[in-house]
């Protein structure tokens, strides 16, 4: 079968229009894949400055130093991070941060716990296990679960034995 000029012309419009069609999810796909990368390396990524103050998370005090990291809820699906952000956050405590928060607060056992420390979505996540001691016992604040911990909501736990403080927290 041979094409005329005509047949030609139609067959390189179809073929320019399934291409255009075509382009932008090959786009969406690769913006989704490179997203997908960074989100993974950005949720391992564990930082240890002192981005939150004592009035973002209320009754942790002058802590000595923390390791944080950040989990992002949702997928790349659109091509672009999600939006909504939860930290997860490791306090080391001083001795008399450590004695208010035992005074000012009623402490239960963590519930559900794992030998890594509170579980489900309370999870202390692998990427700060490395800072988390072995033998840490996590008491959970009755009144600090899903409570405004400050500039944030989230859940307060404590080892008072290693002086830590863990905050999952939005």
């Amino acid at each position: 079968m041979r094409l005329t000029r005509g047949g030609w012309h139609v067959l390189a419009l179809a073929v320019a229009v399934v291409m255009a069609a075509a382009m932008p999810f090959a786009i969406v796909w690769r913006m989704t894949l490179a997203c997908s990368e960074d989100l993974a390396a950005e949720e391992a990524e564990v930082h240890s400055d002192h981005r939150f103050t004592a009035d973002d998370i209320g009754g942790i005090g002058d802590y000595i130093g923390v390791h944080w990291a950040l989990d992002r809820l949702g997928d790349c699906s659109s091509g672009r991070p999600p939006e909504a952000l939860v930290y997860r956050a490791l306090f080391e405590l001083d001795a008399p941060s450590v004695q208010t928060l035992l005074w000012d607060h009623t402490w239960l056992p963590a519930t559900p716990v794992t030998a890594d420390g509170p579980a489900g979505e309370n999870a202390i996540g692998s990427a700060l296990l490395a800072y988390v001691p072995a033998g840490a016992e996590w008491s959970m604040a009755a009144a600090l679960d899903m409570a405004d911990l400050g500039a944030y909501t989230g859940s307060l736990f404590l080892d008072a034995e290693h002086a830590l403080a863990y905050a999952r927290f939005w």
